[in-house]
C-alpha cells in the first residue's frame, strides 16, 4: 500500500482537464493521461512542464492555494518582491515574475500534492444501525 494518498482523480475535474490539454496529453480520461505521463504521484518535472497552466488555471482560481504558494515563494526570496500583491491580478503578476526553478517547483509541488491528497481522504466508515437496535 502506498504511503501517500495523492490521486489525480481527486483534483477538481476542470483543473485536471486543463492541465492535460495544456500538456497536449492524449486520451479519453485526462486523469489517466496525466498518470501515464507523470506517474501516480507527480514530481518536480511535472511542475517544470506544467508551470504556466498551474499558474494560470489552478492557482488563478484557487485562492487558498495561491495565498499559500505566494507566502512560501516570498519567504524563499523568489520573484519580484518589490510591489504590493493585494489583488488577484497583483498575485498572478507576482507569480509570473517567478522563474520556473527548483525552489518554485518544490513549493508548488508541495501544495499541489496536498490538494490531491486532501481530496483523497477516505470518509469515515458508517455502520448502519442493526435490526436489534431499532
Amino acid at each position: 500500500m502506498p504511503r501517500y494518498r495523492f490521486n489525480w482523480d481527486s483534483l477538481p475535474p476542470r483543473v485536471v482537464k486543463e492541465l492535460s490539454a495544456s500538456l497536449a496529453l492524449k486520451g479519453d480520461n485526462p486523469a489517466d493521461a496525466l498518470r501515464a505521463a507523470y506517474g501516480a504521484r507527480p514530481k518536480s518535472d511535472f511542475v517544470r512542464d506544467a508551470w504556466p497552466a498551474l499558474r494560470d488555471k489552478w492557482l488563478a482560481d484557487d485562492e487558498p492555494s495561491r495565498a499559500h504558494v505566494i507566502e512560501q515563494l516570498r519567504l524563499a526570496g523568489l520573484g519580484a518582491a518589490d510591489g504590493a500583491i493585494r489583488t488577484r491580478e497583483d498575485q498572478i503578476n507576482y507569480l509570473r515574475s517567478c522563474h520556473n526553478q527548483l525552489g518554485l517547483r518544490d513549493i508548488v509541488l508541495s501544495q499541489f500534492l496536498a490538494i490531491g491528497e486532501a481530496s483523497s481522504a477516505v470518509p469515515p466508515l458508517q455502520i448502519p444501525p442493526s435490526a436489534d437496535n431499532q
